[in-house]
């Protein structure tokens, strides 16, 4: 089963970003991007592994339930069968794009939420603080 997306880390959407911008990207640039990140070949397993529904006792993986995919080859054999022979190359899909995009979306959110807290609100507050001062020692001046 895919990994559910709110239970995706930030490893896992730098994995996905980083095959976006490359449009499709082999294991071994993963790999060497990625070099100090343990269990990347489980991450990308999850990443790119479908959701899967059961009909008639056979498994279908539905369409659009992986954030990557991986590439792959068919191959006709000689009875008539296909095979299908993965390669060692990734892609984003589209549900990928977009998960990529609500997380830039809410990190930006994010981003704008700390600077009104830790930013904005104090040097409001400075200011107010510094006027009503002003107004208070016009008004006590007046008064003495």
């Amino acid at each position: 089963m895919a990994i559910p997306i709110d239970e995706l880390n930030k490893i896992d959407y730098e994995i996905i970003r980083y095959t976006s911008k490359l449009g499709s990207a082999t294991k071994t640039q993963l790999e060497h991007q990625f070099k100090n990140i343990s269990g990347l070949d489980l991450r990308l397993s999850n990443l790119s592994t479908y959701n899967r529904r059961d009909s008639h006792g056979i498994s279908f993986a539905i369409p659009g339930t992986a954030y990557i995919e991986q590439e792959h080859d068919v191959v006709r054999q000689e009875n008539g069968s296909t095979i299908h022979i993965e390669k060692e190359i990734y892609r984003i899909t589209d549900l990928g794009r977009m998960v990529l995009q609500d997380y830039d979306v809410k990190r930006r959110a994010n981003s704008f939420q700390f600077w009104r807290r830790s930013i904005l609100t104090p040097i409001s507050v400075s200011i107010a603080t510094t006027l009503l001062t002003m107004l208070a020692i016009r008004l006590l001046q007046r008064w003495l």
